[in-house]
């Protein structure tokens, strides 16, 4: 008789993180040749770079450093990032910027290592065996991307695909809140409502996994103590490791229909942390009597779902004050065909089957029109 196959829990998470204002210095060590850049295209970004660079005896140049072409990762954009690995076969693989350049840089190593099927959407088996390492420093606090090995991409369609494997994890991080200089308060609260999304959803998540609930608590309640329109250095430094914290709970749990939401809207350009901000509050409603958000409130210190709703909507509000720079929030507040094809996208994204509430088809729909509601108040 064969032996029963026991599944236990497992929590993942990068194994080195360097984090504190300046720790982005720890790059001084990367000048020995063998490391690619892969950038956003910032520029205060790339100097950030050069001036840790230059503690050592390295420097950034067209022959090791590539910037990410603008928007999401496509298939264009990877396979650019490819062939300039393709030249290079670094050991070492370095990726600066928001959770799109992550992403890009790990895809690009994926197709250039000839093991990334992008129209099937998955790796050839057996692969990622003689991988470089990744070390990877986020330029905002809400993505969490440095902290997952789930990696998403736009298809030929403009829809998005998420891989996971272990080859994507990152060998090291480094959370350094100098990249936060400067950012608007309504970018910077749009990042955050990204992190919040990723503690809330993660907590609620179906998935059992006991460590990855409590990086989520503590990257909610460092959110909620920390954040200001314009933070200090030190609030700063918190809310840095408040989305890695948060990014490692999604990581080990996935989300929920918030990010479905999400997802699905971000296919028209509305930038992911404000499509989190306006369906965050919706989602906080919509599980709000599920046994996951009690244990949630508890945990948090609060006696009912209001609570919690007050905490996020004075971050969300902030962000939500860019929504009329973007043309598809407008037409989603206006149509309700437009809402009923964002409901139908929602359906199709794998966020949703980790919602402690598998929303019905009519509840996709009042769901969005929930949202539109919110908005148009």
């Amino acid at each position: 008789m064969a032996k029963l196959a026991i599944s236990y829990p497992r929590f993942r998470h990068a194994p080195l993180v360097t984090f504190g204002r300046g720790s982005v210095r720890s790059l001084a060590e990367c000048d020995d040749g063998a490391t690619a850049f892969l950038l956003s295209g910032a520029k205060h970004v790339r100097a950030c770079i050069e001036e840790a660079l230059q503690r050592g005896s390295g420097r950034l140049s067209g022959d090791n450093s590539l910037c990410k072409p603008a928007g999401e990762p496509d298939l264009d954009a990877i396979r650019e990032g490819a062939t300039f690995l393709e030249a290079r076969r670094a050991r070492r693989i370095v990726a600066v910027g928001g959770g799109s350049v992550l992403d890009w840089a790990r895809l690009a190593w994926a197709e250039s290592a000839g093991i990334l099927d992008l129209d099937a959407g998955e790796l050839r088996p057996g692969a990622g065996l003689d991988r470089p390492e990744f070390w990877l420093l986020p330029t905002t606090c809400g993505t969490g991307a440095e902290a997952a090995d789930v990696v998403v991409y736009a298809d030929r369609t403009g829809e998005k695909r998420s891989l996971v494997a272990p080859v994507f994890a990152a060998q090291h991080v480094i959370l350094d809140s100098r990249f936060l200089d400067g950012i608007p308060a309504t970018r910077l609260a749009g990042f955050v409502s990204d992190a919040i999304s990723h503690g809330v959803e993660s907590y609620l998540s179906v998935v059992p996994n006991t460590l990855a609930r409590a990086s989520a608590l503590s990257a909610l309640r460092l959110i909620f103590e920390h954040f200001e329109p314009q933070p200090d250095h030190a609030q700063q430094d918190r809310l840095m490791e408040a989305s890695f914290l948060a990014g490692v709970a999604a990581a080990n749990c996935s989300v929920g229909i918030v990010h479905a939401y999400a997802h699905a809207i971000g296919r028209d350009g509305v930038p992911h942390g404000l499509a989190n901000a306006a369906g965050l509050d919706a989602g906080i409603a919509f599980n709000a009597e599920t046994p996951q958000m009690t244990g949630l409130l508890a945990a948090l210190g609060m006696s009912h779902v209001d609570a919690l709703r007050r905490s996020v909507q004075r971050i969300t509000d902030v962000a939500l004050q860019a929504a009329g720079e973007y043309e598809a929030i407008d037409r989603f507040a206006a149509d309700p065909d437009y809402r009923a094809e964002i409901a139908e996208r929602m359906a199709r994204d794998v966020a949703i089957r980790s919602n402690p509430r598998r929303p019905s088809p009519d509840e996709r729909l009042a769901f969005v029109t929930e949202i539109a509601a919110r908005q148009a108040a």
